[in-house]
């Protein structure tokens, strides 16, 4: 089974402050796109060094979204391209549709 987005941990750390919840998902909703773009970027270029630390950006919205398992992948992604590889390219990138999907809909 797929794991999917939630805000289950967001609203641990909101603890029933709407505001709080609110504010964390707008930062999401904006810089999500941004590190996702930035990151593509770095691909198109084979930046393994830059794609690497967009990867370790990108891995902490994963936490926040409740992706323990896509985290895992994330940090495994990470040091796969500091050593210049890309094996896991086409499981993390699906975990960035999963997500972009998950934060339209929110």
């Amino acid at each position: 089974m797929r794991e999917l987005p939630n805000l289950l941990y967001i609203e641990q750390l909101a603890q029933d402050n709407q505001v709080v919840r609110e504010r964390l998902i707008r930062i999401l909703k904006e810089e999500f796109p941004q590190e996702v773009e930035k990151y593509k970027q770095e691909s198109e270029q084979s930046d393994y060094f830059l794609m690497s630390e967009s990867v370790h950006k990108l891995k902490h919205k994963f936490g926040l979204l409740g992706l323990e398992k896509a985290y895992h992948l994330a940090a495994d992604f990470e040091e796969q391209l500091r050593a210049q590889k890309t094996n896991l390219k086409t499981e993390f990138e699906v975990v960035l549709q999963d997500i972009e999907l998950f934060l339209n809909t929110i």
